[in-house]
């Protein structure tokens, strides 16, 4: 993190000469950590849009069983959308499960950094910057980047993956 809050413009602190702040990180480190975790849940999310694809497929054969009239054929495929409607719950809330901790994981992260640095500033920062100001870039701010991180990113995966399933 840098010397001050995202966006707050303050002196540096007294303690801390400018060499040994740390490095700002860009949000792809952190991503880089959890990607292990990320392809887990983009794998579950693959499963999800493919069993959701092919629930309307069943549904097309079961109708064309029934036209022709063969009810086991009916009975059977109506077992198998059931089986796949289960399949997708759980495919989808794992997928969620891995992708939104990934957020949360992030953000706590960032917390702990952002709590380090402004145990770090100064007395004088402290003095120039409202303690509204600061708790709301403290939580706020932090908030949004784990709903960037977690939902946003899921659902740029699962947008992309079921635009081009559903053109297939």
């Amino acid at each position: 993190m840098s010397a001050t809050l995202v966006g707050m413009r303050s002196p540096l602190s007294d303690r801390a000469p400018e060499g040994a702040l740390r490095q700002q990180r860009g949000l792809w480190s952190y991503l880089r950590e959890h990607l292990p975790v990320l392809l887990v849940g983009t794998v579950f999310l693959l499963a999800t849009n493919a069993m959701e694809k092919a629930i309307p497929w069943l549904l097309k054969l079961a109708v064309d069983a029934f036209s022709s009239g063969n009810l086991a054929t009916v009975q059977e495929t109506a077992l198998w959308v059931g089986l796949f409607a289960l399949l997708v719950l759980v495919t989808r809330t794992c997928s969620r499960v891995f992708i939104f901790n990934v957020g949360r994981d992030i953000e706590f992260t960032l917390r702990g950094e952002v709590l380090a640095q402004l145990h770090r500033l100064g007395a004088s920062f402290f003095g120039k910057s409202s303690a509204g100001d600061i708790m709301s870039r403290a939580t706020n701010d932090l908030g949004q980047v784990r709903l960037l991180l977690g939902f946003g990113s899921m659902n740029l995966v699962n947008a992309i993956v079921a635009y081009a399933s559903a053109l297939a």
